[in-house]
C-alpha cells in the first residue's frame, strides 16, 4: 500500500500519546519509531531515513518550530503534521506552518484526518519534490468531510 512513506517519526513528550499513536502506524502497515524529546529525535534523523515526521507544537527543551526549522537546516523535507492541544496558534505557529510541507491537526486527532495526510503524503516522493498542496488539500477536504459526518453539527445546522 505504501511505497514512499514507511517510516513515521513520532516526537511528543506524552508517552502514553506516543505508543497510541505508534500503534495506530503500525496498524496501518507503516514503521514508526518514537521520540520524548528533540533532542531523542534528532539523534533518530542523524541516523535513519524517516519519510513523515508528527510532533507536538510546544515541549521542553525544543519546541516543534524549533524542531522544523533545525529538520529544514539538516536538509530533511519531508511532510511534518504539528499537533497541539491548544486551539491558539501563535505567531510562532504560524510562521512554521507557512513552510511548504507542514500542517496541523489539533489533539485529540481525527485519526481519518490523520490517515488523509499520510495518504497525501505517500502521493509525492517528497524526497524529490515539495509538493504539499496536495498535501494539506486532501488534510483539509478530510476535516471538511469529518465536519459534515458529525451528527450533532448536522442536526444543529451549523
Amino acid at each position: 500500500m505504501f511505497n514512499n512513506v514507511k517510516r513515521v517519526l513520532i516526537l511528543d513528550d506524552g508517552e502514553d500519546f506516543c505508543i497510541l499513536l505508534k500503534n495506530w502506524i503500525n496498524f496501518r502497515g507503516l514503521e514508526a519509531l518514537t521520540a520524548n524529546c528533540a533532542r531523542d529525535a534528532i539523534r533518530i534523523l542523524e541516523t535513519e531515513r524517516i519519510d513523515f515526521i508528527m510532533t507536538d507544537f510546544q515541549m521542553p527543551e525544543m519546541d516543534g518550530v524549533e524542531f522544523l526549522r533545525w529538520c529544514r537546516d539538516h536538509g530533511i523535507r519531508v511532510p511534518v503534521v504539528f499537533m497541539s492541544a491548544s486551539l491558539q496558534v501563535i505567531e510562532r505557529e504560524q510562521i512554521a506552518l507557512a513552510d511548504c510541507c507542514a500542517t496541523r491537526l489539533s489533539k485529540p486527532l481525527n485519526f481519518k484526518i490523520l490517515a488523509a495526510a499520510l495518504d497525501a503524503a505517500e502521493r509525492h516522493d517528497h524526497h524529490k519534490d515539495c509538493l504539499h498542496q496536495t498535501f494539506r488539500a486532501a488534510v483539509e477536504q478530510q476535516l471538511q468531510l469529518s465536519e459534515s459526518d458529525d451528527p450533532i453539527r448536522s442536526r444543529s445546522g451549523k
